[in-house]
């Protein structure tokens, strides 16, 4: 059995007199040697299938199991020095894998008689990738890892996995920083070794050839150069008002698109280009920034892009995007820097035409391999599948929700687009990751008329709870200035005793079977004296009324009420407003 301490060999190997298995001091060295050939013969077969999961992402989980097997049969071995390597390999296999891969693999490999084989196999490789260690045994790692680097140099993958692994476990230590950065380093040269054309055949470096002085209008002196730049201030005042950081980096694109648009006016275009690298330097709109410069190198005289960009960015500080730009300046190929800008570009401005080709020499092999297909552009349902799993898999990576959420996004788009051209056990995780996805990011909204609860639990927005009673009442909710929809819950019920019959309807209201009177408990909306039908978008400010419509049968009995419909205002656009909302049918 696997020793409870297993996750600890390293202290284990350092005691004195340690030894595997107590069954060991009576094997023969045959014996011994027998272990050890299976043990490295299931390395092996771990090796040869994490490579496959490279493109078949569920072998991780068949490589994790061979991984375990293998440490298994080196402890009854004695060998500690494996034990270590087995133990890392299957911690990597661990932190790639999701649920989805585990659910897919039990549910192909478990058949009648066998299910408590396979899932004790599963436990067991939690059990040695999930045990924590102590901060104690950072350094201890670390040598070791170190040891193995230097004795496996032809093994950069296996180099990466223990490098990773100290960086991992050991968070927030000196040891766990040089560790991701030789980490970077393996990767580097494990990508290198499988494809030795990659740096020949990737996208286009846009460092690679800045643009030169090309430019002939003359550069206006500072005193011009200071009054234009006031100029578009005073011009441009009501964008300028905002100091929130998202409002300034839409108001850098502004001004460069306006810069842009400016040909014949030198120095207006000189301080819209200006004020434009201002700003993306301040609020880290590095794409802005790289544009304005090689716009400004085509305009005026004497002044290239690269030059441009050394300059603003000598402003930036400390800033590690900034330092990256000025290392591919000089080295449009660092890998290190390629990744932290492709990673500024795509995941924070929202930059994947310029983002791609960084990432395409990121040392990350996600980033990697995601770039190089979306650049390839996927032709058929498994790489589309692929590229949507690989979007996926980077964004459990990320902490900052919006950067999470553009790999999500991402990741729903190839994995739809996939959904009806893959089959089988593909299509089953297809299908998973698209629901794991819609319960983090809710899908985008098509078609309001038919909204999901889902979709609607997603929206952000203020509710306001419609309670069950006639006529449009005072809601005592005050709709503030601008345009709003107003979304009623889509499946939300209230109920009515009327006409001597139950009645229960959504807010689209219903035709009782022995009502003969018409349509009866629709919702009814009122913005100050305006009439207005949910779904619709209106125009604040106001104050709102609502309730359900009861007139067609409360003129001739009682109607007795109960529950309430849920509403949200939701913020909405000119292109929202122009949107005709026809009266929603009777259900």
């Amino acid at each position: 059995m696997l020793r409870s301490c297993l996750p600890f060999v390293v202290a284990l190997a350092l005691a004195p007199g340690w030894c595997a298995d107590p069954a060991l001091a009576t094997q023969t060295p045959a014996q011994v040697q027998a272990l050890a050939s299976e043990a490295q013969a299931e390395a092996e077969s771990g090796l040869a299938k994490l490579r496959a999961a490279e493109t078949d992402h569920p072998k991780i989980v068949e490589a994790a199991l061979a991984y375990t097997r293998a440490l298994k049969l080196f402890e009854q071995a004695g060998d500690v020095e494996k034990m270590c390597e087995m133990q890392a390999n299957v911690f990597w296999c661990r932190k790639k894998m999701d649920v989805n891969d585990l659910k897919a693999f039990v549910a192909a490999t478990s058949k009648p008689g066998n299910e408590a084989a396979v899932a004790k196999a599963v436990k067991e490789m939690e059990q040695v990738a999930d045990h924590a260690v102590a901060i104690s045994e950072a350094e201890t790692y670390f040598q070791r890892a170190t040891n193995f680097a230097k004795t496996n140099p032809d093994a950069p993958m296996q180099v990466a996995i223990r490098w990773f692994e100290v960086a991992d476990r050991f968070k927030g230590t000196e040891w766990a920083q040089l560790a991701n950065d030789r980490f970077l380093q393996a990767m580097l040269r494990y990508s290198k070794a499988a494809d030795p054309t990659a740096a020949k055949t990737a996208a286009p470096s846009p460092f690679r050839k800045p643009v030169s002085a090309s430019g002939t209008a003359k550069v206006p002196d500072e005193d011009a150069g200071r009054a234009a730049v006031g100029e578009v201030q005073k011009l441009w005042k009501d964008a300028y008002a905002s100091s929130k950081p998202e409002d300034r980096r839409d108001l850098a694109e502004k001004l460069l698109r306006e810069g842009r648009n400016s040909p014949r006016d030198h120095l207006g275009r000189w301080a819209l280009l200006n004020e434009a690298c201002r700003l993306a330097v301040e609020y880290d709109h590095w794409p802005v920034l790289v544009a304005a410069c090689a716009q400004v190198a085509t305009t005026f005289a004497d002044l290239d892009q690269a030059t441009l960009m050394r300059t603003w960015l000598a402003k930036a500080g400390p800033k590690p995007v900034a330092q990256a730009l000025v290392k591919l300046l000089d080295d449009p190929e660092h890998p290190a820097s390629n990744q932290i800008a492709g990673t500024a570009y795509i995941l924070r401005c929202e930059d994947l035409e310029g983002g791609l080709p960084l990432w395409s020499r990121s040392p990350d092999p996600v980033q990697k391999r995601v770039a190089e297909q979306e650049l390839a552009k996927p032709a058929n349902g498994d790489e589309m599948a692929e590229l949507g799993n690989g979007w996926w898999e980077l964004s459990k990576r990320q902490q900052p929700i919006a950067e999470r959420d553009v790999c999500l996004v991402r990741a729903r788009l190839w994995l739809g687009q996939a959904r009806n051209k893959v089959d089988g056990l593909a299509k089953d995780r297809v299908l998973a990751h698209l629901q794991d996805i819609d319960k983090i990011i809710p899908p985008p909204i098509d078609n309001w008329d038919a909204l999901t609860p889902q979709q609607w639990d997603g929206l952000k927005a203020r509710v306001v709870t419609i309670p069950n009673r006639g006529g449009a009442n005072d809601l005592a909710v005050a709709v503030p200035d601008g345009l709003w929809r107003l979304v009623p819950h889509p499946t939300e019920q209230w109920g009515f005793f009327a006409a001597a019959q139950v009645v229960q309807c959504d807010w689209r209201g219903t035709v009782p079977p022995r009502l003969r009177s018409g349509r009866f408990g629709y919702l009814v909306l009122r913005l100050d004296n305006r009439e207005v039908q949910p779904g619709a978008v209106v125009k604040g400010p106001g104050r709102l009324f609502g309730g359900a419509y009861i007139e067609s049968v409360s003129r001739n009995s009682t109607v007795k009420s109960t529950g309430a419909i849920r509403l949200k205002l939701v913020p909405a656009t000119e292109a929202d407003a122009n949107r005709v909302t026809e009266p929603p049918a009777p259900r």
